[in-house]
């Protein structure tokens, strides 16, 4: 469906190098290879405000700030919660303005605050399950794909 939704827009790329993997999937394992893959580029990691909560449990987190950049976009309902260590973090590496991600390789944190919808893929299939349109959501051609695939059609495959 990814393929499917990002069709005409040739500025973005499938990358499967996670999904290619036989060992478990790590960001930091992901990020070393991009970065050796792209040596000149700086790179961004780019999570809603509701995953970075959780960075602490990932595997070597504090590494990712050698990699590349971090952005943290705001969710409606999914406020920013700073643990110690992260408000240690952003004390060190926030910057204020995204032109600021130019001037360095890694490290840094920019804060982004969006005004997306207050909606979740779960809301999406629970919306296909009840027979309602999800038309403004999704890109058609995904949604098209969705219908005539008969997906989330059920609530069990919720």
């Amino acid at each position: 469906m990814l393929k499917i939704a990002i069709d005409a827009m040739t500025c973005f790329e499938i990358d499967e190098r996670e999904i290619q993997r036989n060992t478990p999937s790590y960001m930091v394992e992901t990020l070393c290879s991009l970065q050796k893959e792209f040596p000149n580029n700086a790179l961004c990691l780019i999570l809603g405000s509701d995953a970075v909560s959780m960075i602490e449990q990932w595997y070597a987190w504090e590494s990712i700030f050698d990699l590349a950049h971090l952005i943290v976009v705001s969710r409606p309902h999914y406020p920013f919660h700073e643990t110690m260590n992260l408000k240690k973090q952003l004390k060190v590496r926030q910057v204020t303005k995204a032109d600021a991600l130019t001037q360095s390789k890694s490290g840094k944190i920019f804060l982004f605050s969006s005004s997306a919808l207050s909606i979740a893929s779960s809301d999406i299939r629970k919306q296909i399950a009840s027979h309602k349109n999800p038309k403004f959501l999704l890109p058609d051609a995904v949604l098209q794909y969705i219908y005539d695939h008969h997906l989330y059609e059920e609530s069990e495959s919720l």
